[in-house]
């Protein structure tokens, strides 16, 4: 079993700030340790968010991005289906590695 952090930002917006850098304004933020990557998907995902009071009817899209990139307007990648929770996973394991070096 393999297991990795997901960082979650809802309840706000994407915006660039006065520099012109993108940012997720206006939203909460928490950190979903010790998630199974066997059992990743958009359902574990939206059920994440719905611990967190987030009504699974205001989910109007999901997105993701390489941890390592700090910029939010560099990679950033809609969450759509199996194949990105796949791409999610192998992003996190990777992240995990490295942090753990």
């Amino acid at each position: 079993m393999a297991f990795f952090d997901v960082h979650m930002y809802y309840g706000g917006y994407f915006g660039h700030d006065e520099e012109g850098i993108m940012r997720y304004k206006d939203g909460e933020k928490t950190v979903v340790g010790g998630q199974d990557a066997d059992f990743w998907s958009v359902f574990e995902a939206e059920e994440q968010l719905a611990h967190q009071g987030v009504d699974r009817s205001h989910i109007s899209a999901m997105w993701y991005k390489d941890p390592q990139v700090v910029e939010f307007d560099i990679g950033l990648m809609q969450f759509e289906n199996d194949r990105d929770a796949i791409e999610m996973v192998r992003l996190g394991l990777s992240n995990e590695a490295k942090n753990n070096d």
